[in-house]
């Protein structure tokens, strides 16, 4: 392959000025999408980012239409704790976004910095978050790649001159738009969460295995309940400074999501907030029905938590108990291991890249416990893009879930009645 094209020459762009409006300073940010840059708006003298989508990627007019669609939908969303998206276009077949520059530090930087957290930071961070969600869901916008890199901290003051911290949500212009504005001009017309199309490229598929609800792992559309799975994996690492699931490779760590119950984060470190578990363990159900329907319905659990709701638990607890996945006649089991695979450590320490399986003793800060896994879309594409296929091959020829107790329970009558006609006939029979 060639070189140039498979790693474009990113600071061939600095000095660049594009669309006539931002100048190239310099550049801040590489990964497989692309490139960010430090900009200046001309007209205003103001600095900003620029995005550059990766020049390797084919920009026909598919692909092109799509971008500008996500990125539109993105400027639409004007909240104080989403990035601001200034302007988007093409110029001289290089596609780019403009958003607002920031200067903090993303969350993932912080839990490596500052963990632990007190729980009222880790409540005012994820209301921020919350906020910013509940306007883009509203608006039919589902992030779908929610994670610690997305969330950055900025500090600022607030009325009283009291130092505080500005949350702000990233990357929603790679989001999934579920009810886009037609436009006629390009034929389109109104799309469902099945037809709508995602910011790919070759087959790449968007989403970090770590974050990953249980349908996207599946393949099936994702929804508002998407995001707030994800944001319970944010909580648990929060929490407990791991993940809730660990795995020695992608495929594994994607089935995971599908087929295990996370270890209750008050079973890592003994010091959780058991209202902040309650929260944590109802995002992570596996059944989008069974977790928090609204943003705005877990930002009001999180404040119910802070102000030490004693019956929030029990609110929260499920109605029936959730089955024991991952055992006998009760769904799909895990694989077994693949050549591929590689071997389970036997020591104490965790794969390269991995959080620590170990139970958290203590609070104190420990080196690599915050650390989350390369796993990623951004980082690695194509082998992240390959996992989730065969996780959703692995997955498809799985047998079902048993029914739920109260699903059986409803039929249980038509069940005893059949039986009743059943021996009634045979009797009938008998007799003859």
């Amino acid at each position: 392959m060639d070189p140039v094209t498979e790693n474009p020459d990113y600071d061939a762009l600095v000095g660049r000025v594009i669309a006539g409006k931002f100048r190239i300073e310099a550049m801040v940010g590489q990964g497989a999408m692309g490139c960010v840059y430090r900009a200046t708006q001309l007209n205003l003298k103001k600095t900003v980012a620029i995005k550059v989508l990766n020049q390797a990627r084919p920009a026909d007019g598919a692909f092109a239409h799509r971008f500008k669609r996500e990125a539109k939908a993105a400027s639409r969303l004007d909240h104080p704790n989403s990035l601001r998206v200034i302007d988007f276009g093409e110029d001289e077949g290089l596609l780019f976004i403009a958003m607002e520059f920031l200067q903090g530090r993303d969350l993932l930087g912080v839990l490596r910095n500052d963990f632990p957290l007190s729980r009222e930071r880790i409540v005012g961070i994820l209301s921020q978050v919350l906020a910013a969600l509940a306007v883009a869901h509203e608006m039919g916008v589902i992030h779908r790649d929610l994670k610690p890199e997305n969330i950055m901290l900025l500090p600022a003051k607030d009325d009283e001159g009291d130092a505080i911290e500005v949350v702000k949500v990233c990357d929603f212009g790679i989001a999934k738009i579920v009810e886009a504005e037609p436009d006629p001009a390009a034929g389109d017309v109104t799309r469902t969460a099945t037809q709508t199309g995602t910011l790919t490229a070759h087959g790449m598929l968007i989403g970090t295995p770590e974050y990953m609800s249980p349908e996207q792992a599946r393949g099936e559309p994702a929804d508002a309940r998407s995001d707030l799975y994800s944001l319970g994996v944010i909580l648990y690492q929060l929490l407990t400074g791991r993940l809730p699931f660990i795995a020695t490779s992608k495929i594994r760590l994607v089935i995971k999501h599908v087929e295990e119950l996370p270890t209750p984060p008050s079973k890592v470190d003994s010091k959780v907030d058991l209202g902040l578990e309650a929260i944590c363990m109802k995002a992570l159900a596996k059944r989008p029905d069974d977790r928090f329907q609204s943003a705005r319905e877990m930002r009001a659990a999180l404040k119910a938590a802070l102000e030490g709701d004693e019956s929030l638990r029990q609110k929260l607890s499920p109605s029936t108990p959730p089955p024991a996945l991952g055992q006998s006649g009760s769904g799909p089991r895990p694989p077994p291991a693949r050549a591929s695979d590689p071997p389970a450590s036997t020591s104490s320490r965790p794969p390269p890249g991995l959080s620590s399986p170990l139970p958290f003793a203590g609070r104190e800060r420990i080196s690599g416990m915050v650390h989350a896994s390369t796993v990623s879309t951004v980082d690695d594409p194509a082998e992240a893009a390959a996992a989730l296929v065969e996780a959703r091959k692995l997955l498809s020829h799985a047998p079902p879930p048993p029914p739920r107790a109260d699903e059986r329970s409803r039929y249980a009558p038509l069940l005893v009645v059949g039986a009743v006609a059943l021996a009634l006939v045979l009797a009938y029979l008998a007799l003859r």
